[in-house]
């Protein structure tokens, strides 16, 4: 097969081929020595494929029993297959479904990738005490990125450590069925603005860009170097699919769609620039978003991806529709005159797997989109300089009432809060950052004035200004972090003292609802807590969790004696991100902040771009978090075993709010 293919080679380069190298020759090889290589590559390829494809579906078949067996058990338990469904997407906190969701899997994969990350932000520079953006400290990691020594400390940490995070990424994708292959010239994603490059034309495009191109990366497979003519026809067809959102490559009549997950992220690279300078200078002209917010936004979106193959397999969507299809099935027969209901379930749980496979519709009209956003960025610089008083009294009684529940002590927990609201306490809060908390406001605190690199939204960056300096996003953060010191101490003190089969999950709403199993448990015992200060010397930290010993874990029969070292740093991985995962998501239940779930209810069906789509959208633009806020202690309350605890809850959260609305009335 590999000669037949030769052959075929052969002739291919005898005619003189019309594409990128797939093997890197020196330049004059003769043509059979080079379509020899190519044919044995392509065997080699091929093979390689055809074994990933029969690992990814052995590994879907596992997952989907997987899936299938939790949706029967809550089936079994009271609840209709279709709500399981939907709890195995995200979480809700009544107690009734102990599952991990995959919005916590994506939680706690972000958390634990990012936290790796401080030095990269610290990188990126600020001025005025971070409303500014530092373009030089920028371009210098930019080039320590791209390879190029800078003699700058701070950059070369940066990106060193950026550079470990996304391989993490990578590897991890891999792992659960993914195939992203590495460049060793890869330092971040490339960013284009369709909007500018299509405004920019195909030929003033092309011109811009093939100066900028490294042209040794552009030669045929006997190592010929492409002229000035093939490249612009080259660049010209990057132009066709950037300049048409990919549209250009449609074929009229077949199906078009995502495809696997497990396939995502693997499109090779086509565009080379010569060095950081000529990437800098594309990025100026045909960028529109941030650096801060090109790295931000890869390790989102890897983590969301992480977190849809570790859950639902190399094919969450067709994970997805055989569950749902099966649900719809049984809840039809099971009561045929409920049909309807069945369907409105169905769709529901269809806008929430959309949401977190992050499948949107095209924007219908720009002009009216970005009117509309302009519009909702001055409602928040508008309406929401106040808001933190609401933050300072309102939401106070829904971390009161889930740290209850939570049995964490509350003169321990309240000076945390303290010691963390204190601006000059910066110490502790970096520390926590290192720990996978409070990284959200290291995100609102990455949107600076003065984008000389990439742009953001004019109005955008007011709204984030106003909420920062009324103090709204602070608050908010901090107290989330304090709630995660402390339960992490809770937790800590938990795991130390008992077996997770000896506790009642009552005590401690946290193992109710995320998936903590005997593995997880075993895992955590393994960990040498730490002293955080402040009576919190019995903490479970990420940290904490990697320094377990490779022979620790084979030890405790949780991994095989002869398995490979990376098996060891999986397991630490999985307990860190189901850690984090759990802390992170309560954490949002205890100063509420909207997910998934809202998302899905109050944003499904709503073009962007079209008057009846942003006129909603601005409808419901305050609205998600009251909504989230009274689903969630609804849920809280909900969980409790007994029907007295449940009306205790809901009528102390009642009078609690009330009483907190005339606090903030009278402030």
């Amino acid at each position: 097969a590999v000669n037949r293919a030769a052959a075929g080679y052969r002739r291919e380069l005898q005619a003189g081929p019309a594409r990128p190298a797939t093997v890197r020759t020196r330049a004059g090889a003769d043509a059979d020595t080079v379509a020899a290589k190519i044919a044995q590559e392509a065997a080699r390829e091929h093979l390689a494929d055809a074994r990933r494809r029969e690992r990814n579906a052995a590994l879907q078949v596992v997952k989907l029993s997987g899936l299938q067996a939790q949706v029967k058990a809550a089936s079994d338990a009271g609840l209709s297959r279709l709500d399981a469904l939907g709890r195995l997407i995200a979480n809700r906190a009544d107690g009734r479904m102990n599952a991990e969701s995959v919005e916590q899997r994506a939680i706690g994969v972000e958390s634990a990738l990012k936290r790796s990350l401080g030095e990269t932000w610290s990188a990126l520079g600020d001025k005025f005490f971070g409303f500014l953006q530092d373009a030089d400290k920028i371009r210098l990691l930019v080039r320590e990125l791209r390879g190029e020594a800078t003699g700058d400390a701070s950059a070369r940490r940066g990106a060193e450590a950026w550079r470990a995070v996304a391989e993490d990424a990578r590897r991890m994708f891999n792992d659960a069925g993914g195939e992203v292959g590495r460049l060793e010239d890869w330092g971040f994603p490339q960013h284009h603005s369709q909007e500018l490059v299509a405004r920019a034309g195909k030929r003033a495009w092309v011109d811009a860009v093939l100066p900028a191109l490294d042209r040794s990366r552009y030669v045929d497979d006997l190592g010929r170097a492409w002229d000035d003519a093939r490249l612009a026809e080259f660049l010209g067809k990057a132009w066709d699919t950037i300049a048409t959102n990919g549209y250009a490559n449609l074929e009229p009549g077949k199906a078009a769609g995502t495809g696997a997950v497990a396939n995502r992220h693997a499109e090779a690279r086509a565009i080379h620039f010569a060095s950081a300078d000529a990437y800098l200078n594309y990025w100026a002209h045909f960028g529109e978003r941030t650096f801060a917010q090109i790295l931000e936004g890869h390790i989102t979106k890897m983590a969301r991806d992480i977190a849809l193959v570790q859950n639902f397999g190399p094919n969450p969507a067709a994970a997805f529709r055989t569950l749902r299809d099966q649900a719809l099935k049984a809840e039809s027969l099971a009561d045929p005159t409920k049909v309807n209901h069945a369907e409105r379930a169905a769709r529901r749980a269809e806008a929430l797997f959309d949401v977190a496979t992050g499948r949107t519709a095209p924007v219908a009209n720009r002009a009216i989109a970005r009117t509309f956003e302009v519009l909702r960025n001055l409602n928040v610089a508008a309406k929401l300089g106040s808001a933190f008083w609401a933050s300072a009294f309102g939401d106070k009684v829904a971390l009161e009432t889930v740290s209850h529940l939570n049995n964490l002590p509350a003169m321990r927990r309240w000076m945390n809060e303290l010691r963390l609201l204190n601006p000059a306490n910066g110490q502790d809060r970096a520390q926590l950052q290192r720990q996978g908390l409070m990284l959200e406001y290291m995100r609102s605190a990455m949107s600076r004035w003065g984008d000389e690199l990439g742009s953001s939204s004019l109005t955008g960056k007011i709204a984030n200004a106003v909420m920062r300096i009324s103090g709204m996003n602070a608050i908010n953060e901090w107290r989330r972090g304090a709630f995660g010191l402390s339960l992490m101490d809770a937790l800590g003190r938990t795991v130390e003292a008992k077996e997770l089969a000896e506790i009642d999950p009552s005590e401690m709403h946290l193992l109710q609802s995320y998936g903590i199993n005997a593995h997880d448990w075993a895992v955590w015992k393994l960990a040498k807590l730490e002293d955080f200060g402040g009576g919190n010397d019995r903490m479970l930290t990420p940290d904490a969790i990697a320094r377990i010993s490779d022979a620790e874990l084979r030890t405790a029969g949780l991994i095989a004696n002869t398995a490979p070292a990376i098996e060891a740093h999986r397991v630490r991985e999985g307990a860190i991100a189901k850690l984090l995962g759990a802390i992170n998501t309560e954490s949002r239940f205890a100063v509420v902040e909207p997910g998934w779930r809202e998302r899905a209810q109050l944003y499904a069906g709503l073009e962007r771009g079209t008057l009846k789509g942003e006129v909603l959208r601005a409808f419901w633009q305050f609205k998600s978090f009251p909504i989230a806020q009274f689903e969630r202690m609804w849920d809280v309350a909900m969980s409790r075993p007994t029907f007295a605890g449940k009306i205790g809850v809901l009528s102390a959260v009642m009078a609690l709010q009330t009483l907190t609305g005339a606090m903030l009335l009278q402030t």
